[in-house]
């Protein structure tokens, strides 16, 4: 299928293992489904349901108005893609779902997938241009006596909301969550894709004295940087969960390469190269969780790991005896140092703040 896209959702679509992970994903929860389906295929409520009827595309759930105009079939299902931009997992879902709602707010790119779709003559995906973390999905459906909390419910089996970024800073993951929530009265009933993420925080020796991403392909050269203790887990979310986008956590980190193996003849000239603060900053990398079964790591355009720098003041180094506050185990040749991060999901990485406490 061809999609006419933006330059940034060209770069999106040329991350095929971004795609795959997806792609996967609603097979499998499109399978969950069908084994439903195959239940309800003996069940004599269903007996009088015309098999024809998505073949005639007659069982299209959205009209010219993006309105359900009727009630939803037993073995019809449905999908919403929301920050759905181009497209392309709309088109994925729209292959093992009934029909499928793509909600965007960029107008240049849903009137993009509007066109691709048309000109692929795929009827059962429809598009809309709005703000997903303030929009009214209740206005999606005409129907009456039905409480507005329970729409999911009966309309909708599988959201689609890959409006992920690093630890969910930049984009507005969680502020479209939130407002879904307000629909949700059994979350039994609805899969999310994906299901959540895991922040995990690394102590690094960095070039760059600013934020920046491990991302080569698309943004330029990779930085350099040196890897100063082991992995922290810091966050994790479950997407149907109520999510508060206020980040405030402390981590711990065992720094146990204060210099050793700190090479900076290769580092730009961005750095600050006082070798008394070889810790200086936190990488922070986020694994997705698409199902229970396919976790994701970061991909070209899809959560390059952040570097985040720690503030002059509170660097430390092996002979800093200013700091021997912070620092624990000289035995065990350790360096104990807790850190804390802050910031808003969804606010933009200039919420980010870190300092080192006791």
């Amino acid at each position: 299928m061809k999609f006419y896209t933006t330059t940034y959702h060209s770069d999106l679509i040329k991350d095929t293992n971004r795609l795959s992970a997806f792609l996967e994903g609603i097979i499998e929860v499109s399978n969950t489904f069908n084994n439903f389906k195959n239940i309800d295929k003996n069940n004599k409520i269903n007996e009088n349901i015309n098999e024809n009827e998505d073949k005639n595309n007659e069982n299209n759930i959205f009209n010219l108005k993006n309105k359900i105009n009727f009630e939803k079939k037993k073995n019809s299902r449905i999908a919403l893609d929301i920050g759905c931009g181009s497209g392309v997992l709309s088109y994925f879902a729209s292959k093992c779902f009934d029909s499928v709602l793509g909600i965007d707010i960029d107008e240049k790119i849903i009137n993009y997938a509007k066109k691709s779709f048309f000109n692929a003559e795929i009827e059962n995906v429809s598009f809309i241009n709005d703000d997903a973390s303030s929009y009214d999905f209740s206005k999606l459906f005409n129907v009456s006596n039905l409480d507005n909390d329970s729409i999911f419910e009966k309309f909708t089996d599988l959201i689609i909301c890959e409006m992920l970024d690093t630890a969910l800073i930049n984009e507005e993951e969680i502020p479209v969550l939130n407002n879904i929530q307000k629909y949700l009265k059994n979350k039994d009933n609805v899969k999310i894709l994906p299901k959540g993420i895991i922040n995990v925080a690394e102590p690094v020796f960095m070039e760059k004295d600013y934020i920046n991403y491990e991302d080569e392909e698309f943004h330029g050269n990779k930085p350099q940087y040196e890897i100063l203790g082991g992995p922290v887990k810091y966050l994790e979310l479950n997407f149907l969960d109520n999510i508060d986008p206020a980040v405030e956590t402390v981590i711990n980190f065992n720094l146990n390469d204060f210099s050793s193996n700190v090479n900076t003849d290769n580092f730009d000239n961005n750095m600050n190269k006082d070798l008394k603060s070889h810790f200086n900053g936190i990488k922070i990398t986020t694994f997705t969780l698409i199902t229970d079964n396919i976790l994701c790591g970061p991909t070209p355009m899809f959560n390059p790991p952040l570097f985040v720098p720690v503030p002059n003041i509170n660097t430390v180094n092996e002979t800093n005896n200013s700091n021997s506050n912070y620092i624990k185990n000289e035995k065990k040749h350790e360096k104990n140092i807790s850190l804390k991060l802050e910031y808003l999901m969804g606010g933009g990485v200039e919420t980010i703040k870190t300092k080192i406490i006791n």
